[in-house]
């Protein structure tokens, strides 16, 4: 997909204005020259991964938006979010398990307890018929 073609998307001029700070605070940030920001979005150059992530970082957005946003086909490229909502899940349902297994150990506890409490009255008892 060519720049020209990319589907209607937020652009890195619309991610600066949202974020409330001008071009050139950001390319100061960035460590980068004032023309950079337009290169990358015309296509004209790329930014390298460590100022991808760099600008993504600073503007408060993901990876992938900020390269939608510079005109970077990320069409197929799967969000983080469900990957992340999978990982939780997995995780909540393992939580449960362990919780259940604990609640399953303490009831076995408890009812060992009860049995040993009964076991020690037996052996007192024996203990004086036997005396």
């Amino acid at each position: 997909m060519s720049h020209s073609q990319r589907p209607e998307t937020i652009t890195l001029n619309e991610l600066l204005e949202m974020k409330g700070v001008s071009k050139g605070v950001f390319t100061k940030a960035l460590d980068v020259s004032g023309s950079t920001p337009r290169r990358w979005s015309t296509g004209e150059t790329t930014p390298s991964l460590p100022k991808a992530i760099a600008s993504a970082r600073f503007l408060g957005c993901s990876l992938k938006t900020f390269c939608r946003s510079i005109g970077q086909d990320v069409e197929g490229i799967p969000d983080d979010t469900p990957e992340i909502h999978q990982v939780e899940a997995h995780a909540i349902q393992e939580r449960n398990e362990l919780a259940q297994d604990l609640a399953a150990i303490e009831e076995l506890l408890s009812e060992t307890a009860a049995t040993l409490a009964k076991l020690r009255q037996y052996r007192t008892r024996i203990k004086k018929k036997m005396r």
